[in-house]
């Protein structure tokens, strides 16, 4: 589901996977623990954050979890290329993304926007 509304600036309530690389590192090292508890060479993100939810303080300390989830839009007319021999771009506009936890992050009511089916002029 995809929602519309605002939050405040204050960022010390989201769990910053974008503006705090320390915050990736231990994304690897959790995903590390879980890969050696379950003998396993994949771990998917929902198992990184469950383990975030039962491990540690997660849920007191975070209302939301904002990500820059690598190519889930193609968006190439705001990607510069280096040169044509390499693969690497600038992404002037990467896809940010948001997982609200607690809905008490957003700053006013919010709307769904999508699936449609679930759309109203009504906030919630």
């Amino acid at each position: 589901m995809i929602c519309k509304s605002s939050c405040n600036e204050n960022m010390e309530d989201v769990y910053d996977l974008v503006g705090r690389p320390e915050l990736l590192e231990e994304i690897e090292e959790i995903a590390s623990i879980i890969k050696e508890y379950n003998n396993v060479k994949i771990v998917y993100v929902p198992e990184i954050i469950e383990y975030l939810k039962r491990q540690t303080k997660f849920l007191e300390r975070y209302k939301a979890i904002r990500v820059n989830p690598i190519c889930t839009l193609p968006n190439i007319d705001f990607r510069y290329k280096f040169n044509d021999k390499n693969r690497a771009f600038i992404d002037t506009r990467p896809a940010i993304q948001f997982c609200i936890l607690n809905k008490n992050f957003f700053n006013s009511q919010y709307h769904i926007v999508y699936p449609e089916v679930y759309c109203s002029s009504s906030a919630m």
